[in-house]
């Protein structure tokens, strides 16, 4: 990623801000997981093309939960062009930065507000606060009462 970085002009300072980012849920996404927009075209292209050369491997799993090789996979590696797969991971970036992450910032301020909201009129802990939070939105901004 940093070579990427360095490539497209990116300071060196702003390095470790690329190597942490979270792409959990755009590499979902991506990967075809549910989830409005459709994915975009060629990742599962690409996930099905990671398939194919790992069929071809030859391996048992250890005691230790590590798997053993059994046959010569060096022409898998050799020579590899993973232009499809930094595709796939530049588009990943871009939605996790795009998408995901300005998602989270809005979430988050508004779950901010609401705890100040709800603590300015009673004393709860953030626990129970979350779980009042979690029960507003199952029932679209109303509690039900027994």
């Amino acid at each position: 990623m940093q070579q990427v970085a360095l490539e497209r002009g990116v300071p060196s300072s702003r390095h470790k801000v690329i190597d942490n980012l979270p792409l959990g849920a755009s590499v979902l996404w991506c990967a075809g997981h549910p989830r409005p927009p459709p994915p975009p075209r060629g990742s599962t292209h690409v996930l099905a093309s990671s398939s194919v050369a790992l069929r071809g491997i030859d391996w048992h799993p250890t005691a230790d939960g590590n798997v053993d090789v059994l046959n010569d996979t060096a022409d898998y590696y050799r020579y590899f062009d993973a232009t499809a797969h930094a595709e796939f991971l530049v588009e990943c970036v871009e939605q996790a930065v795009e998408h995901d992450l300005p998602e989270e910032v809005r979430f988050l301020t508004a779950f901010d507000r609401f705890s100040s909201s709800v603590k300015d009129v009673i004393e709860m802990p953030d626990r129970k606060l979350a779980l009042l939070r979690a029960f507003l939105a199952q029932g679209k901004g109303r509690l039900s009462l027994p």
